[in-house]
């Protein structure tokens, strides 16, 4: 074969394999996951259509870093050289920051039709899931927290209210004057553990919870002086937007506990004169209670954790308050998320119609 015909066929040869190469590259676009292919120096060479959809039309050409985490140089932790200079796939979950969500990404050894060695990723949006996981987890903690606080609460609390019985006995005696202070701050620590235990009492119920049909804008509605009595303690204000609801089957109590505790925590992460908006709505299978304030949002570390006894972001709190609430919303089937910013922290409290 002469040098001329020889060059044809490599010709040939290299068009065939870049028509597959793009052959089979096609087939990805079909795809509800992330796929692009990068080179060496980070750039994305393919990138599908979900891709694409997700971070834009004008990937191609741009470093993965850009794209994908805002940053004008490579992460810290990158598997793109690992895979380049081992040849071996790499699996690991990656919190996007762009997007806050969390992908299942694989990153594989790619060989083009040049031969040249690239990365192909790909990624499955894992956000859903772990955010179940996340919310199970919690559960199983209120869970040990409730069979801890059932075993135990009674049995503390019956030597406790001894105690602070003798100490209001000796506190009133003549030759115990001198030590009135004392005694006053021994009675005010033990209501405090008193207090703490209630809570962890309310955390215990693992009885059905009887439920009546009711309207959720009339149990706000009748919370509504004593919400506005409490905002004007503390200089701010309590508004409300509540729309048309069709009745659910709440317990009353358990919900006023609910909306107490979390209009008291938005109160208190607010400024003074600050507006604190309670809000209902429904769409065709929810109905939206959310309890919006005005505060400097809560830390992105903590929010993830919220509704886990003890993490708080106050100075002397426990953090019970909003492991009630996520309590007792679960006895409801109804799920609890939150949106923090700097401008403030909305909670909603999602009930399912039937």
């Amino acid at each position: 074969m002469d040098t001329c015909s020889f060059v044809k066929v490599l010709r040939e040869e290299k068009r065939s394999l870049m028509e597959e190469s793009r052959r089979i590259f096609s087939h990805f676009d079909f795809l509800p996951i992330l796929v692009h292919l990068m080179d060496q120096d980070y750039s994305i060479i393919y990138a599908n259509q979900f891709l694409c959809d997700n971070y834009g039309m004008d990937v191609i050409g741009k470093k993965c870093y850009e794209i994908f985490e805002n940053n004008t140089k490579p992460c810290d932790v990158c598997y793109t050289y690992s895979v380049i200079k081992t040849k071996k796939t790499y699996r690991w979950e990656w919190d996007c920051v762009k997007t806050n969500k969390t992908y299942d990404l694989y990153a594989f050894p790619y060989s083009d039709y040049d031969g040249k060695t690239m990365v192909l990723e790909m990624g499955f949006d894992i956000t859903e899931r772990k955010q179940i996981e996340r919310e199970m987890g919690r559960l199983d903690r209120l869970n040990l927290i409730g069979e801890m606080a059932a075993g135990l609460g009674h049995e503390i609390r019956n030597p406790m209210t001894t105690v602070r019985g003798l100490l209001q006995l000796l506190s009133e005696k003549e030759e115990c004057n001198k030590y009135q202070e004392y005694y006053g701050i021994m009675i005010e620590e033990l209501d405090r553990a008193n207090t703490i235990i209630s809570e962890f009492l309310s955390l215990a119920k693992n009885k059905p919870t009887p439920k009546n049909e009711v309207n959720l804008n009339k149990i706000i509605t009748s919370l509504h002086p004593l919400l506005q009595a409490e905002a004007i303690e503390y200089d701010k204000t309590v508004k409300l937007e509540l729309g048309e609801l069709n009745s659910l089957y709440l317990n009353n109590n358990e919900i006023r506990q609910m909306i107490l505790n979390l209009v008291k925590n938005g109160l208190e992460a607010m400024p003074v004169n600050g507006l604190l908006t309670i809000k209902t709505y429904e769409t065709e299978d929810k109905i939206f209670l959310t309890v919006q304030d005005q505060g400097t949002g809560i830390d992105a570390n903590i929010i993830n954790n919220l509704g886990t006894p003890f993490i708080t972001t106050k100075d002397n709190g426990t953090g019970l308050g909003l492991a009630i609430c996520y309590s007792i919303a679960a006895r409801h089937n109804a799920t609890i998320s939150v949106d923090s910013s700097s401008m403030g922290t909305t909670f909603y409290v999602e009930f399912n119609k039937k």
